[in-house]
């Protein structure tokens, strides 16, 4: 995340002679669910607060009245925003180092939150804050040769032998349906697992391939890797499997994700009419953010699932 991700938001303007109206809602006009609001006033003119970061809540500043610059740094590039119309607001991702400076006297700052209070959620010391991004900058990895068991399961990282395979499973109509269309031309499927392996070398992406007693059983990948935050996907099994193999290769990977990897929240969507995949998010602790007309998104952090792994490990004798 770069201060380039920091975005001037204009919202709606309702006028009248009576007076303005601005309308403001969560995941429309602003990119996430409001769950916390606060404001600042009587800053003295010229006066500077803030100075701080979040490493998971986003924020949306509006000058409700009056004028401030906010100053932006994601240790290595720095901006500086001029907030000062009621109907412009500046959204700041998480990860940012932000100050406001420069008020005009009279000025409200106007704080729209995603998550409710959490000190632990702030970086206050801007040191602490360049050793976090650092840490942050440092993707987690897997070893080339990656090969564990659990579950029933043996668990290893995708290879171009099994290309037919996935493609068997990316290509039955029942099984893929709620997925991206794939060609069915395996010398493709061997091309897009070479590209692949590139991008787990870098640590960028892990597609993992699961076996009961030797016979393949199904794929998921972890993607979209950003700081503590990843996506899970690509969740697919062979034809007519026990279904609690199919939710162990869910746990597994989400064990790989959590306790190998340290990611804190895994972000994914899924299609609105794949109700049972739906319902096995919930019970694992995922919760629905936001939606399209076709999917829903969801998050899940790390203690929702540990919370709910245990149980499901009993419910399904695992």
């Amino acid at each position: 995340m770069t201060v380039y991700d920091c975005s001037l938001i204009e919202l709606p303007k309702i006028s009248n002679r009576a007076g303005n109206i601005t309308p403001v809602e969560g995941l429309k006009n602003v990119p996430f669910d409001i769950r916390r609001v606060f404001y600042t006033y009587d800053i003295p003119g010229g006066e500077s607060r803030g100075a701080h970061a979040h490493k998971q809540c986003h924020q949306f500043l509006i000058a409700a009245s009056g004028a401030f610059e906010v100053l932006l740094d994601d240790g290595r590039n720095r901006r500086t925003v001029l907030l000062n119309r009621p109907f412009y607001g500046l959204h700041i991702p998480p990860g940012i180092w932000a100050a406001e400076q420069g008020f005009s006297s009279g000025s409200i700052c106007l704080v729209l939150a995603s998550l409710p209070f959490d000190e632990s959620d702030y970086i206050r010391k801007y040191d602490d804050f360049i050793s976090w991004r650092r840490e942050e900058a440092e993707p987690p990895r897997l070893p080339s040769v990656f090969e564990k068991s659990k579950y029933g399961l043996h668990a290893r990282l995708v290879e171009e032998s099994d290309a037919e395979f996935i493609l068997s499973l990316r290509t039955n109509e029942t099984l893929s349906r709620f997925l991206h269309p794939t060609d069915d031309d395996v010398e493709k499927q061997r091309e897009w697992i070479r590209s692949y392996k590139e991008r787990e070398a870098r640590g960028e992406e892990y597609y993992f391939i699961y076996d009961v007693d030797g016979k393949p059983l199904g794929v998921n990948r972890i993607y979209s890797i950003k700081g503590k935050e990843c996506t899970g996907g690509s969740w697919i099994c062979r034809p007519q499997s026990d279904y609690k193999k199919a939710i162990a290769t869910l746990l597994f990977i989400r064990d790989i994700m959590f306790e190998t990897l340290g990611f804190e929240k895994e972000l994914f969507d899924v299609r609105k009419e794949n109700h049972n995949v739906i319902k096995t998010h919930k019970m694992m602790g995922a919760t629905i953010t936001g939606e399209s007309d076709i999917d829903y998104f969801f998050e899940l952090g790390k203690d929702k699932y540990f919370e709910s792994r245990n149980r499901i490990i009993s419910l399904l004798k695992l």
